[in-house]
């Protein structure tokens, strides 16, 4: 069996780890954060206007990415359904333990198994859970205890870690009895157009603030330079 503790890092290991998404959304909010605070404190245009380009970029990035997540909707769910499994599901347990935490949190709170349609099976892409002969690990052939119904003990509140030992190699009657058989794509669209209408006003709430922000930080560029252009004028 291959050694499981060695596994090639890729772009997409950093491209989904969670602490370089959290750094770089740090760095953009503080960038904004500082030439827009550093600029309006000392009047300083240059400041001002980075400000200004930068939060109108990510505005427009915003925008751009609400339209073709509409307009190719249907395609960027096929390819997502094609693509995140082997991405997500493989680096389960061959990273940090809050990159599984999140996948765990993410199935039991949407009440999901998996990434695509296929749910459960998308757990044969993870080396500990495929059902290949050479699999040695005690969980080949199952899936993570959060893809269960009942994923902790009654008794003890704990997680019941074997709930879902040798499940995918079971009758899809006592799968759905025992785990969840909805991807978590599929479960999370459902959640979204429950909620469309918090989500949009949420939305539409975030623009209106970056909107007024661009405006502000325009109006008083334009108000500083006037004054230095008063006081440059010739007497």
């Amino acid at each position: 069996m291959e050694d499981v503790g060695q596994r090639n890092i890729t772009f997409s290991d950093y491209l989904l780890d969670l602490s370089v998404i959290c750094m770089v959304l740090g760095a953009i909010i503080f960038c904004l954060a500082f030439c827009g605070c550093l600029g309006a404190l000392r009047e300083n245009t240059v400041f001002l206007k980075i400000f200004y380009y930068l939060l109108m970029t990510v505005f427009l990035l915003e925008v751009a990415l609400a339209v073709l997540s509409f307009v190719f909707y249907n395609k960027i769910r096929e390819q997502a359904g094609i693509l995140l499994p082997e991405e997500l599901i493989s680096r389960y347990r061959e990273t940090d333990d809050d990159f599984q935490s999140l996948i765990d949190g993410v199935q039991v709170q949407f009440k999901c198994c998996g990434v695509s349609e296929k749910s459960y099976q998308d757990w044969s892409y993870n080396r500990y859970f495929n059902c290949s002969d050479d699999n040695l690990s005690v969980e080949a052939c199952g899936v993570p205890y959060s893809c269960c119904r009942d994923p902790r003990n009654p008794n003890t509140g704990l997680p019941n870690t074997m709930c879902g030992y040798h499940i995918q190699d079971k009758s899809f009657g006592e799968v759905h009895r025992r785990v969840y058989t909805t991807g978590c794509i599929d479960a999370i669209i459902d959640v979204v157009h429950d909620n469309m209408i918090t989500i949009a006003s949420v939305a539409i709430g975030i623009a209106v603030v970056q909107l007024i922000g661009l405006y502000l930080a325009r109006s008083l560029t334009v108000q500083i330079e006037d004054q230095k252009a008063r006081w440059n004028y010739p007497q």
